[in-house]
């Protein structure tokens, strides 16, 4: 029992019909009360509309997500660069290197590219403290996106053939590097202004 509760109260609720929870010394219909009840929803419920909170949840579900996209990438460029489109002739030289030479070096490039960045990723991802600076995550998105733009552009140099599938290929990429840079240039002023500010603070 409560000990504020004192022992002449408790007779008296007694004696009145009352019941007192023994552990508590409050009436079980104020224990059972909505408003009794509500009080820790609604901590929980302030504490799930804290912005910070927030956050740190997206960040928790978005670095899951990264990782997936940056491990299916590094796999997918490595099995390319083993077994580049066309496969090989019998003196082992790639065919796509004979034919179209050029689009076997954009090819190599853009593969490489693809496969280093999403190494690059997958250790950025693994440190924990890489998230408590926000420069460092428009860093890191910037980083996502060049590996996404590295591996299309593979795809166009090992893939299209035909000069219908180029232009289309052509526009199609045009159009995600304009997204890809006005997208960019909203975050420059703040890692111009976040790299200001530590080469101040040294």
């Amino acid at each position: 029992m409560d000990p504020t509760v004192r022992p002449h109260q408790a007779q008296d609720a007694v004696a009145n019909g009352e019941v007192l929870d023994l552990a508590t010394g409050v009436p079980p219909d104020v224990m059972r009360s909505p408003s009794a009840c509500s009080l820790p929803i609604m901590g929980e419920q302030r504490e799930n509309d804290d912005p910070k909170t927030k956050r740190e949840k997206w960040f928790n579900d978005m670095r899951g997500w990264l990782m997936v996209l940056a491990v299916l990438v590094a796999s997918v460029s490595y099995q390319a660069g083993l077994n580049p489109p066309g496969g090989f002739r019998q003196d082992g030289s790639p065919v796509l290197e004979t034919v179209f030479p050029r689009r076997y070096e954009a090819f190599f490039y853009a593969n490489t590219t693809a496969f280093a960045t999403s190494f690059l990723t997958i250790i950025l991802l693994m440190e924990e403290s890489f998230y408590h600076s926000e420069p460092k995550l428009q860093v890191l998105k910037i980083l996502v996106t060049l590996d996404m733009l590295s591996l299309m552009f593979a795809y166009g140099a090992g893939c299209v053939t035909t000069m219908g599938s180029s232009m289309y290929f052509m526009v199609i990429s045009f159009i995600f590097v304009i997204i890809y840079v006005v997208h960019t240039m909203r975050f420059l002023p703040d890692l111009w202004a976040a790299f200001s500010a530590n080469v101040l603070r040294r």
